[in-house]
């Protein structure tokens, strides 16, 4: 059985589409999906899903800790560079 890994992934490219602004991953040990993502005013990725890593990167977080369950949401900030967490929780519970 082939075992996988994967992780959630941001990127920016610039306003015509041609060149890329950043590019990051989102997630810890486990497996992270992201499923949806929204930029704001100053530049700022909103980005959701799940995980099933009890490491995911937290900041500022509602709830810092994986909740104990199959499966945990998540909300992240990224910074408008993509270079840092503005913030970054679990949603979830056992």
């Amino acid at each position: 059985m082939l075992a996988y890994h994967s992780d959630a992934f941001v990127l920016q490219l610039n306003p015509a589409g041609s060149g890329l602004v950043y590019s990051t991953y989102l997630g810890g040990s486990g497996n992270d999906v992201g499923f949806g993502i929204g930029i704001d005013s100053l530049g700022r990725a909103y980005v959701t899903g799940y995980t099933q890593s009890t490491n995911f990167p937290t900041a500022n977080a509602f709830q810092d800790t994986y909740g104990g369950g199959t499966l945990d949401g998540f909300a992240t900030v990224l910074n408008a560079s993509g270079t840092a967490l503005v913030s970054s929780t679990y949603l979830g519970g056992s």
